[in-house]
Parts: structure tokens; C-alpha cells; sequence
């Protein structure tokens, strides 16, 4: 690709250009101390042969930071985000197809590319684990090879181990395999061939460029957006900075760059089209997309002091505070309430957030105002980091810590290189600032090493790979495992809504087209009724209860059918964990409902998207006194019970007629992570009929995720109206709405070959 500038005659472009009459002046003065020639065609060769030295030392960083991440090996699980990916490909390598039996509204190259690694190597945890190392070691390497270009070769070498830190500070998500960090290799391998052609502007550099932003694509949409927009931004700083600055030029760039980028994305849909679901291919890695962004919209942590609004805390606090302190149990971070605690906390986090941004807009205005102290190439390049970095750090849907941090090695680019450049110019005021940072940074990276290594500790056995996790997820994750491996082959096994670790630790295939059953993947009502239709088919249903923070609304809310197959046909069995509730299904048929008073209860039913699982004193006493409320597959009708001693009730006539029976179950806040648990509720049934008023049961519940049936004959009142009372009250102080409820209140007529609860 040729420039206009490139046509002039040598001692033209000298005559003319500033930069070059400087060089010549310092040379004459004898005051050239570190020479970086402008970006011209001619230099070419002098870049190629700059950069072989480096190569030594880019070997090096490679094994080093892979030799760093052998600690984090097998250490740290996710049931879900991991465990979706290493089972879809599980089921892809043993012959099911991704968007046709396995639906998913991410772009398909990791679980296409897990497929293959299966074929090849076995299902084993490690085959993920090690290949994510891999990715880890080259973003380092390209990173190192991006500010070779800008920075000396010490600074370069610092800025790419500033990288290793967000290992451990990420912890787990940069040791299990995700989705994002497979685009994240592709999107700085793409930075790393866009740097390269502002330098040399050579078409197999731009034909690279477009290649891997089109692999990004196809490895999560989002992330091939990101890096594709800040690339345009920086080509077009470039034409502007270049003379003769021709349109055309700039549209046959553009135009190049689109059109390579959609081979990847092209060869993708050829394959899926000849399997005859390209329009489904469409459906889901878009449309569907559209929809889960606005779900999942988390934002930026507002500027309002935290210290304000105490009851938002746990959520703050889960969404924005590093994720590995919690797990390490770090200072009590889940209950900060202190302002001495609160505020450091604050700073740091808020920090961590807004800072990066600084530096971004640092760099855009060093590469626009300092056009006579650096070479075309070096403010194109500046441009090109920090317009990556500020689109994808703008334009992050989910902004919590965990999805930050998926980011955050394009983030590390721009604050490394504006700290570098800062304190390069020979003054210690500004050297020392710039190195205690980096310090503090790699520090506070060792130090959360080192924790993490004595902390995960606990190993569970399986045949696919060795887990390391902390003692009580260790045994939690051990007996799940137990209990699947005791059940008979031939049981049918759901997990849900995400739990798909065990469908890959037991090599059990998955049952349902969906294995993360969330809105977005249940789309519309029918893969609800396809769910469904699994469940129906399924014999045990393993459910997770723990519903994210913030997540936007419980099963009931995105697919009302497969939740009422599930309250209709299953009852709870056993809790293996707090994240695995063992539901069978009841044997024959359930009995003919008479009346449902989960529907005639008073106070209305709550709007799904007002459900919080995190309830506040404040919130209790706003609350109506009764709700109709859904828990885990349950129906509930749900009792605020604030004062301990002070029973609430809610009460419904009802004409009884023989054989009938009522059916309830006394529940106390059967889901939910921030919910407090241990209080103690007692829970009444009373009925009035023409002979008095009886106490039909009675008795006090804690915590019980899988809550026990209530059956009361109803023969002794054949033939009279009476009045049925379901009644709570608190035992202890701190029991709110939301943690007493009647589940499933029910009158049933006896008939054959019905199986209890």
C-alpha cells in the first residue's frame, strides 16, 4: 500500500520534514542519547533487525510466566462458566452439535476448539487449564512485543510482567477456562499486528490485523467489537497524521480491514449453514445476545459515597470488590459497615475502576499535542492502546469485578505505558512514583499468590482431574460426587439452573439442550417447553439454589413451564450442598388439585423483576405482610414476620368434601446467598369448623432448603365450610419477609397410585 509521501525524492522528505532536521541537529550537537527513527518505508528492515535481539528475552518472559501459573493449575472450580464450556465441548467431541442440541448465545470457536482438544487428547480438566496457560504466556509475549515499540527494552520488560498480577487478583477466573480469555488472546494478538502495520503499513500486516479481529469475534462477540473499533479509531489518527491524507486511501484501509475480518465469521456460518442451522447460528450468537445484555447490565460503581447507603452494601460489595478476598475470607469484607473500614475499601475499589481511564486520556492527548516529539508511528500506536482500552472499559456491559478482570491486561497497556513514559525523562521525582507503583502492583499480585496457594488446598479426586479448592467447597464439591457415583447408569440426571462442572467431572452427557438454564438461553416459550420436556424425561434433578445476586429474576420468571414441571412432578430429597439440592421426581401420577391457595393468598405476587434475595430491616418494614412468592421450584406464599413472638397469618374457607387431603410445605428461605441463616420460624395450621377450632400442625423450622410436606386429612370435616389458617411467627430476632413462607398450599383429592412427597 503506497503513500503519496513515499513518492518524494530522499532529500525532499529531509528538506521538509521536522522531525528529521531535529534528528540532524542532535546529531551535529552530539546530544542524541537514544535514537528512534520516524516511521518511514525505508526503515522497515531496521525494525525487523531492532527487534531480533528481543527475541531471547520474549522466549524467556514465555516460560517464566508459564512456570508462574503452575500454581494456579488445578487450583479454584466454577460450576458454571468453566464447567459450560468444558461440557459442551465434551458433548461436541462425543458427536452433538453446538446450536442445534447445545444452545449457548456465545460465538463458538472455544467450545468448538475444546471439541477438538477432547478428540484429540482425552476429557480431562487439564486439557483446558494447560492451553489456558498457553494463552496467559503469549498475551504476555505480545504485550512485551507491543512496547518494544514505545518503550526502552527494560521499561518494555517491566510493563509485560505487570501483566502476571492480574492472574491471582482475577482468581479463578484466570485459572479455568472461559470464553473471554480465548477472545482476550485473539484481541491482543490483533492489537500486536495493528501496532505493526502503523509501523510499516505492509498489507500482510494489515491482512493479520483483520484475521485475528475476525477469530476475536468468533470467540465472543463483544470483545471482537471492542478491539475492532479502537483499531479503526487509531487508522484513521493515522491517515489524519500522514499527509497527503487521501480518502480513498483511508476507505480502501477500512474496507480491507471489514472484509478480512469476516472470513472467520464467513467460515463459521459456511459450516453452520451445511449442517442446516445457520439461521439458528444467527439467532443465538445475535439476537439472543441483544436480550442478555440488557438482563445482565451491571454498571460502573456510582461516584456516591458507599457509606450512605449501608443496606447496598453485600452488593456492592459482591459486584465490585475483588472476588479472591472474599473467597480468602479477608478482613470480613461481606460486613463492613465501619466507616474507618468502609472508606479504604471504597478508594481502592473505586480506584482500581477509574484510574486506568486517566491514563487512557493521558496517552489520546500526548499522541494529538506532541506531534514534534514523536515519529508518526509512535502517537498512531499510542492512540491505538488507548482507544482499545477505552472502548472495551466504556462499553463493558457487566462491569463487576469478575467480567473487569477479563479485561483488564488490555487495561494494564495504557497505565503501564503513560507510567513509563511519565517518569522516563530522567527525573527522580517522577522515576521513583513510577517504579512504587509497579512495585506495589507486582506486590500485591505475590502477596495474593502466596494466599491463594495456602488456602486452596483441599483436594477432590476424579477421574477427569484434581481439584484444589478450600476445605468446605472441597467437601460440598466431594459429595455431590459421591452421591452421582451411587446413583444407577441408567438414571436420567438434570443439573440446574448451573451446575454444569458435573455433567464433565461424571462424564455424564447433558439431558437438555440448555446447560445453563438462565434468561437468554431460555429465550422464548419454546426452548422453555423443550426444557421442559427434559425435565420431564429426567429422574433427579440436581438444583442450585445459590440465585447470583445479580441475576435478574428466579425460574419461574423466564420459563414457567419447565418451573412448574419441576414443582408439579419433583420433590425435594436430600441437600448435598449449599449449592445442590437432590430433587426426584414422584413416582405415578400426582394427585387431582381441588384448590390452589398459592393463587387465592392475598397481597399479590411479586413483580420478578422487584425480587431481591438480599432483604434489609428497612426493606422488611416497607414489605406487605404477605406475598405470592416463588422459592427455588417452589410456589410459596411468603409471611413477613419482622418481631419475634408476633404470629402473621393468612387464612382461606374452603367446603371439604371425603378423600380429601391438605397438602403444604413450611419453608424458610429455600435460595438465595445473602440471606441470613439459623433463625428459627414456627409454623401453624389451624382449621375452624362447626366443632371448634383445631390445631392441625404445628412445629419450628430453621434453614431448610428442601422443605418437608405437610399432610392433613381433611375426612373428619367432610361435608362443612371451614376456615384453614397457615400461620408464622419468629423465634429469634431477624427473621424478615422472605425467609417464612408456606410452599405450594394445596387442597388434593386422594386417588390411586399416587406417591407421597
Amino acid at each position: 500500500m503506497r503513500r503519496g509521501g513515499d513518492q518524494a525524492p530522499a532529500h525532499s522528505r529531509v528538506a521538509r520534514d521536522p522531525a528529521i532536521r531535529r534528528l540532524h541537529a542532535e546529531l551535529r550537537s552530539a546530544k542524541l542519547v537514544y535514537l528512534r527513527v520516524p516511521a518511514q518505508r525505508p526503515v522497515a528492515t531496521s525494525m525487523r533487525l531492532k527487534e531480533i535481539p528481543a527475541l531471547p528475552t520474549s522466549i524467556a518472559l514465555f516460560v517464566a510466566t508459564c512456570l508462574f501459573q503452575l500454581a494456579f493449575l488445578d487450583r479454584g472450580a466454577s460450576l458454571y462458566d468453566e464447567g459450560s464450556i468444558i461440557a459442551i465441548g465434551d458433548n461436541l467431541a462425543n458427536g452433538k452439535v453446538l446450536y442445534r442440541d447445545m444452545i449457548t448465545f456465545v460465538a463458538p470457536f472455544t467450545y468448538e476448539l475444546m471439541g477438538v482438544l477432547y478428540r484429540i487428547f482425552g476429557a480431562h480438566l487439564l486439557v483446558g487449564r494447560l492451553f489456558l496457560i498457553v494463552a496467559f504466556a503469549t498475551i504476555t509475549v505480545l504485550v512485551h512485543r507491543i512496547f518494544l515499540k514505545l518503550l526502552p527494552p527494560g521499561a518494555a520488560l517491566l510493563g509485560a510482567l505487570a501483566i502476571w498480577p492480574i492472574k491471582p487478583l482475577g482468581f479463578p477466573v484466570w485459572s479455568i477456562l472461559n470464553y473471554s480469555q480465548v477472545a482476550l488472546l485473539f484481541k491482543v494478538a490483533s492489537l500486536w499486528a495493528a501496532a505493526n502495520w502503523l509501523w510499516s503499513h505492509r498489507r500482510g500486516w494489515l491482512v493479520a490485523t483483520g484475521l485475528l479481529v475476525g477469530l476475536a469475534i468468533t470467540a465472543k462477540q463483544d470483545f471482537g467489537a471492542y478491539v475492532a473499533l479502537g483499531i479503526t479509531a487509531a487508522v484513521v489518527f493515522d491517515w489524519a497524521i500522514r499527509p497527503p491524507r487521501r480518502l480513498a486511501a483511508l476507505a480502501t484501509t477500512l474496507i480491507s480491514l471489514g472484509l478480512i475480518a469476516t472470513i472467520p465469521i464467513g467460515v463459521a456460518f459456511s459450516y453452520y449453514w451445511s449442517l442446516g442451522i445457520g439461521a439458528e447460528f444467527v439467532d443465538r450468537t445475535v439476537l439472543d445476545l441483544i436480550g442478555v445484555r440488557a438482563d445482565y447490565s451491571v454498571p460502573f460503581p456510582g461516584l456516591r459515597p458507599w457509606s450512605e447507603r449501608p443496606d447496598d452494601l453485600f452488593m456492592i460489595v459482591f459486584a465490585y470488590f475483588p472476588a479472591v478476598f472474599i473467597e480468602l475470607a479477608w478482613g470480613g469484607v461481606m460486613n463492613v459497615y465501619d466507616r474507618a473500614q468502609l472508606v479504604p475499601l471504597e478508594v481502592s475499589v473505586k480506584a482500581a475502576y477509574y484510574l486506568p481511564g486517566l491514563a487512557m486520556a493521558w496517552l489520546t492527548v500526548a499522541a494529538c499535542w506532541n506531534r514534534n516529539k514523536l515519529a508518526p508511528a509512535e502517537r498512531s500506536t499510542l492512540v491505538l492502546i488507548a482507544a482499545v482500552a477505552m472502548v472495551a472499559y466504556m462499553l463493558i456491559f457487566r462491569a463487576d469485578w469478575v467480567h473487569l478482570m477479563n479485561l483488564y491486561s488490555i487495561v494494564v497497556l495504557p497505565v503501564a505505558v503513560a507510567l513509563a513514559r511519565w517518569g522516563a525523562n530522567g527525573r527522580v521525582w517522577r522515576r521513583i512514583p513510577a517504579m512504587l507503583v509497579w512495585v506495589a502492583w507486582l506486590g500485591f499480585g505475590a502477596v495474593t499468590t502466596y494466599a491463594i496457594c495456602t488456602v486452596f488446598t483441599a483436594p477432590v479426586y476424579t477421574p477427569r482431574g484434581r481439584i484444589l479448592d478450600v476445605p468446605r467447597k472441597s467437601a460440598d464439591l466431594q459429595r455431590v460426587l459421591d452421591y452421582l457415583d451411587a446413583l444407577p447408569a441408567d438414571e436420567r440426571v438434570l443439573f440446574m439452573p448451573h451446575n454444569p462442572l458435573f455433567y464433565f467431572l461424571t462424564g455424564r452427557p447433558i439431558e437438555a439442550p440448555n446447560d445453563l438454564v438462565m434468561p437468554g438461553l431460555v429465550a422464548d416459550s419454546e426452548d422453555d417447553r423443550n426444557l421442559a420436556a427434559a425435565v420431564e424425561r429426567a429422574d433427579v434433578v440436581v438444583y442450585n439454589p445459590k440465585i447470583f445476586p445479580t441475576a435478574p429474576a428466579p425460574l419461574y420468571a423466564y420459563a414457567p413451564r419447565t418451573a412448574q414441571v419441576l414443582g408439579l412432578r419433583f420433590r425435594g430429597e436430600r441437600e448435598l450442598s449449599d449449592a445442590a439440592i437432590v430433587l426426584r421426581k414422584i413416582r405415578g401420577h400426582p394427585a387431582p388439585l381441588v384448590v390452589d391457595f398459592w393463587s387465592e393468598a392475598p397481597g399479590g405476587e411479586i413483580e420478578p423483576a422487584r425480587q431481591t434475595y438480599i432483604w434489609s430491616d428497612e426493606m422488611a418494614a416497607s414489605a406487605p405482610p404477605t406475598v405470592r412468592d416463588h422459592w427455588m421450584v417452589y410456589r410459596v406464599v411468603s409471611m413477613r414476620v419482622p418481631e419475634p413472638e408476633v404470629e402473621r397469618c393468612f387464612a382461606r374457607r374452603h367446603c371439604v368434601r371425603a378423600g380429601e387431603t391438605l397438602r403444604a410445605m413450611p419453608a424458610t428461605h429455600p435460595e438465595g446467598w445473602g440471606l441470613p441463616t439459623g433463625k428459627k420460624v414456627a409454623f401453624r395450621i389451624s382449621i375452624a369448623g362447626e366443632g371448634g377450632t383445631e390445631t392441625a400442625f404445628s412445629g419450628a423450622r430453621a434453614s431448610n432448603r428442601v422443605p418437608s410436606t405437610v399432610d392433613i386429612p381433611l375426612d373428619r370435616f367432610a361435608g362443612e365450610c371451614v376456615e384453614i389458617r397457615f400461620c408464622a411467627a419468629a423465634l429469634e430476632q431477624g427473621v424478615a419477609r422472605g425467609l417464612a413462607g408456606w410452599a405450594e398450599p394445596r387442597v388434593e383429592r386422594k386417588s390411586s397410585g399416587v406417591a407421597g412427597g
